[in-house]
């Protein structure tokens, strides 16, 4: 497991180092979830496998924007993206404060409203960086993102719309962790009263 992370590490460097030629604003979210690793890894917030875990989503999320473009090619790609990173926000903040919230109900609700939070706040910075930066964020749009204007490129989802679907799928992955989250917890409930 350690040689895995160490090569997530060693990916995520490259990665910025790589995106500083193409859309020097994008790097700075990967230099930015760069050093969010580090952080959870050497303060030991996760365990583990649920680090592991996190580091392949965010390894596909690199892949499915920088590397293979997935969001340009694939109509859905961004929404799939969204839904689980609804589902990996919760997870996040469920294993970040688990040790402090005995209410385990409590602790899913409150990251259910954690990553709807996330969520939001992600679409304002997709706002700002196209309103201020030029960079094309918002809307879903098939062919080359960079030179949009005048390469053939076309927006199939228009921005406020995509900004919309965008926080509902995220609502949905949210979702479906909170009735993963409590299914569980009764499942486990039923099985302690059972022994």
């Amino acid at each position: 497991m350690d040689y895995f992370i160490y090569l997530f590490w060693a990916f995520l460097a490259f990665t910025v180092i790589y995106d500083l030629f193409f859309v020097p604003i994008r790097s700075v979210y990967w230099f930015a979830g760069f050093l969010f690793a580090l952080f959870l890894y050497y303060k030991k917030l996760l365990p583990k496998p649920v680090y592991v875990f996190m580091a392949c989503i965010f390894v596909f999320q690199v892949f499915g924007e920088l590397y293979f473009e997935f969001f340009y090619n694939i109509a859905n790609y961004d929404k799939l993206d969204h839904f689980i990173s609804g589902i990996e926000f919760c997870i996040l903040f469920y294993y970040l404060f688990g040790q402090k919230v005995e209410n385990k109900r409590y602790l899913i609700l409150t990251a259910f409203l954690f990553s709807l939070s996330f969520s939001y706040a992600w679409e304002m910075v997709e706002y700002i960086s196209d309103t201020y930066f030029g960079t094309t964020t918002v809307g879903v749009i098939m062919g080359d993102p960079i030179d949009y204007v005048g390469s053939g490129a076309q927006m199939i989802v228009p921005q406020y719309e995509d900004t919309i679907l965008d926080m509902f799928y995220s609502f949905l992955g949210a979702l479906s962790f909170v009735f993963g989250g409590l299914t569980f917890l009764k499942f486990k409930k039923k099985k302690t009263k059972r022994t």
